[in-house]
Formats: structure tokens, C-alpha cells, sequence
């Protein structure tokens, strides 16, 4: 079996040359690293070879359906670059897999949705609460650092999108636990 050098450059932990096997993959090649840094990218992961970017992934494909789009064999000195995350956003609350999420700049409130697993049976939709951080140029006018974007999910017609900013915080909420045409009998009944 010949072990050849491939680099891990970039957002890193520990940038430098690694030794693999000549089946390792674009994809499989990150778990020799143990992938990015908090603040590398797992959306834009490229591959240069000869000083040329020919080819990147998007690991969440894989993370997230088990696809390897993109995929590609090593060969000897090609340079495997994490860069910097890019745009951002939190998730907490009623939502299947709250967390962190890198997003490209082209996906929406309901790429995020899917990105995260998915409502809960337990999801009000009918508000979905976002904190966003004011645009820096409109600090001034509106003496805030923030603002709260309610978003009713069940108005959103068919095909309208909602889009997300960097740095974004969406809550998700609860239905209530009121339980609708129901009747409490209490004192001396036996059920």
C-alpha cells in the first residue's frame, strides 16, 4: 500500500501534511484532520491542485442525506482548504435539530427549516420569531442594536421565501399545552 502527503491548509486545527492511503476521498480526507475549526466552513471545502481550486464540496450533503456531491480521489500534493464559515444562524426551540448552521447566501428561512430536520409535531407555526442584528449603516437611525422579525410561517404564501442575515437567531415556539373540547370532573366518581 503507497501513503502519499495530501494538506490540510486553512481554518484547521492542525494545518500541516497528512499521510493517507490512495482511496482517500475529498470527503473521507476531512476525518483524517478531524474537520474544521468552529470557525471553518463545512459548506465550501475546496480541493487545489497545482495551485488551482478544481473541485469543492458541501459537506452538509452528507451530513445531512448521506450524498457525496462533488466527491473526488487525491493524488499526491493536493491541498485540502477550510475556509473561513460564512453566513451564520441559530435555531433553538421547537425545531428537530437545533444548533449552529452555516448558510449560503442563497438559502432561505425554509432551507434552514430542512437544513435543521424539520418541525416538531409540537412547532406553532404561526410565529417564528427571528433577533437580528441591525445593519451597522442603519444603526443610526434607528437607535437600536437589534430587532425582533415575527414571521407567520402558515402566511407565507406557496412560493414566497423569507430570507436569513448573518448572525440571525430563530426561535421556534410551542403549541400551547391547553386541551380544547375537554371536560374535568373532580370529588366522588370513581374514573
Amino acid at each position: 500500500m503507497c501513503i502519499r502527503d495530501r494538506f490540510a491548509l486553512g481554518e484547521v486545527s492542525q494545518p500541516g501534511a497528512y499521510e493517507v492511503t490512495p482511496s482517500t476521498t475529498l470527503f473521507s480526507s476531512i476525518f483524517h484532520f478531524k474537520g474544521p475549526t468552529l470557525n471553518g466552513s463545512l459548506r465550501d471545502i475546496h480541493l487545489i491542485r497545482d495551485g488551482v481550486k478544481i473541485n469543492s464540496i458541501d459537506f452538509y450533503s452528507y451530513v445531512s442525506g448521506g450524498i457525496k456531491i462533488n466527491d473526488e480521489s487525491l493524488v499526491n500534493d493536493d491541498v485540502i482548504f477550510i475556509p473561513k464559515r460564512g453566513k451564520s444562524v441559530t435555531t433553538s426551540g421547537e425545531i428537530r435539530r437545533p444548533g449552529i448552521y452555516e448558510i449560503k447566501d442563497s438559502e432561505t428561512l425554509n432551507d434552514l427549516i430542512d437544513i435543521s430536520g424539520g418541525f416538531l409535531n409540537t412547532t406553532y407555526l404561526k410565529l417564528i420569531q427571528i433577533n437580528r442584528i441591525v445593519d451597522p449603516s442603519k444603526r443610526k437611525m434607528s437607535s437600536a442594536d437589534r430587532v425582533l422579525i415575527d414571521v407567520d410561517f402558515l402566511s407565507l404564501k406557496k412560493n414566497e421565501t423569507f430570507n436569513l442575515v448573518d448572525g440571525d437567531i430563530i426561535k421556534f415556539f410551542k403549541i400551547s399545552d391547553a386541551i380544547g373540547k375537554s371536560i374535568t370532573i373532580n370529588g366522588a366518581v370513581k374514573r
